[in-house]
């Protein structure tokens, strides 16, 4: 039997498949994530390395050099490139199409680890990034404040960006700009030199006396207390700080041969909105959550976080990656409705 025949024949059973394609179709449609772009896995992953102080021929030699070439031995490895600048290395590996890049990164980061033993001991840890589409930002949120200016950072931080990593769907919630808090110790050079005091002996007594060292546990009965040693040193006790004793028992502190001060990191980019100085807040999303979702959620707490912020403290919107997908799919449901109409 042929199909216009069954359809004759058959009126209500024809009605009845149709109906149920377009119920399925509409249920599939509401499960149907939605985002910019597709997910695809670029099969490159780069490790940046922190070298605080140093030139871009002592990176190149202490940290790009020796970690190329035990890198260079991972497996599927299609080309290695690096590049050293001041105070930074970056290792980039493209590796074959179709391999699985989560062992292959779970590869590198056993030679990173492995290499680590090389490296100098006051670099930063490694970092090992993957590329990946995901990781666009779908929100990008800016900050102003007149008076507490000088603690948005930790405003933002604390009140607004702990909280919005809780959202479900949300990876990274970041922020670039404004003031971070920093404790200085600034050392006099011709105290040191009249103490005969090196700088390698200060950074020696200062991680001395700040160490939260865990220490066990003890068990009596039918309890067991754990035990640890919480050395962590405030700020007004720095100045406190034993350096070394000379010889006739005289210890040197501190304050002697330096200046200790509650102060902010050296600024190495300006964020100003609409002329205002402010800062910015990067919200990442998961690996293959929903973008629309995910922004509607973090709106939704938005909303409940602006009422814990002082009141000369202002949060907009800069880009909304939604808009965009919202967009195209009013485009698309346009385009099908005007096409069903016409045909």
């Amino acid at each position: 039997m042929r199909l216009p025949q069954f359809g004759v024949r058959y009126p209500v059973t024809t009605v009845m498949i149709f109906v149920a394609i377009i119920v399925l179709s509409l249920f599939s449609l509401t499960r149907l994530g939605l985002d910019l772009m597709p997910e695809i896995e670029i099969p490159v992953i780069a490790v940046l390395t922190t070298y605080e102080g140093a030139g871009p021929e002592e990176v190149e030699s202490k940290i790009t050099k020796v970690l190329e070439d035990r890198l260079a031995t991972v497996k599927n490895l299609d080309r290695i490139e690096s590049s050293s600048e001041e105070g930074t290395s970056v290792i980039t590996l493209k590796f074959d199409w179709g391999i699985n890049l989560d062992e292959a990164a779970n590869d590198v980061r056993d030679m990173v680890d492995f290499s680590t033993a090389f490296l100098p001991e006051d670099i930063d840890r490694p970092r090992i990034l993957k590329f990946d589409l995901s990781m666009m930002p779908i929100l990008i949120l800016t900050a102003t404040a007149d008076e507490s200016y000088p603690i948005l950072y930790d405003l933002i931080d604390d009140r607004i960006c702990d909280p919005l990593k809780t959202v479900p769907g949300v990876a990274a919630a970041t922020i670039q700009g404004g003031l971070e808090r920093q404790i200085l110790v600034e050392l006099n050079r011709s105290r040191l030199e009249a103490y005969h005091l090196s700088v390698d002996q200060v950074i020696s007594a200062l991680r001395k006396e700040n160490l939260d060292i865990p220490g066990g546990h003890i068990k009596t009965g039918i309890k067991d207390y754990l035990i640890r040693t919480p050395e962590e040193v405030e700020v007004d006790e720095i100045g406190d700080i034993v350096v070394s004793t000379n010889e006739d028992g005289v210890a040197v502190y501190i304050k002697d041969i330096a200046t200790v001060r509650d102060a902010f990191k050296e600024k190495t980019q300006e964020v100003e909105v609409n002329r205002k100085r402010g800062l910015i807040v990067i919200v990442q999303k998961q690996s293959g959550a929903n973008t629309v979702q995910v922004t509607e959620g973090v709106y939704e707490k938005l909303e409940e976080l602006k009422k814990t912020l002082p009141s000369d403290v202002k949060l907009l919107v800069a880009r909304d990656l939604s808009d965009f997908i919202k967009g195209a799919i009013g485009n698309l449901r346009n385009a099908l409705f005007v096409g069903g109409i016409l045909v």
